[in-house]
């Protein structure tokens, strides 16, 4: 799980970077600025999925915990 959650953060966080620093490091056309953008809004719209997912999980688990914990006593 670990493995997993850390390459599903940690890839669009490095496209991000290596996008960013593309457009930082030249002078870049408005067209390619715009087709870089996309590629950025993919990698933000990737990364708030996972997040969700990841906590819509934890939230599941948290509630199974409490369950179990008052099942319990």
């Amino acid at each position: 799980m670990l493995f997993q959650v850390s390459h599903q953060v940690r890839s669009p966080i490095s496209r991000m970077q290596g996008l960013t620093n593309h457009i930082d490091s030249k002078a870049i056309s408005k067209e390619e600025l715009e087709s870089l953008s996309i590629y950025l809004k993919d990698s933000v719209t990737e990364l708030d999925i996972f997040t969700r997912t990841l906590t819509a999980s934890l939230e599941k688990i948290r509630i199974q915990n409490t369950t179990d914990q008052t099942n319990s006593n």
